[in-house]
């Protein structure tokens, strides 16, 4: 807790720990592991405790809408380039196919 370096998840008998970076480093950390499954219940306890806070879903939810309504854009652009992009192709073709028959052509 005082040296404040990542700690990274190690398999510890039937269980897991998180281990200090430091002291698997330089073994120097006084500080240096925590129960694995203790600690994902804080961190689990913490982001419950945070999505629990008045206002933050209708906030969410917003936001999510928001970021779907961009998708929508998006997609109706995609669309709008490919159907663009078709009919350039096809009057290309029909181009070429007019300049060889004005190749073929006498007058």
């Amino acid at each position: 807790m005082n040296c404040t370096w990542t700690m990274y998840r190690q398999s510890y008998g039937g269980s897991f720990r998180y281990l200090c970076g430091l002291y698997q480093q330089q073994r120097s950390c006084s500080h240096n592991h925590v129960d694995g499954p203790l600690a994902t219940r804080f961190a689990l306890g913490s982001l419950r405790q945070r999505m629990l806070k008045p206002g933050l879903h209708a906030k969410l939810e917003r936001r999510l809408e928001e970021l779907a309504r961009r998708h929508v854009v998006v997609d109706q652009r995609d669309v709008s380039l490919r159907e663009k992009q078709a009919e350039l192709d096809s009057l290309k073709i029909e181009r070429e196919a007019v300049q060889a028959n004005l190749a073929r052509a006498k007058t």
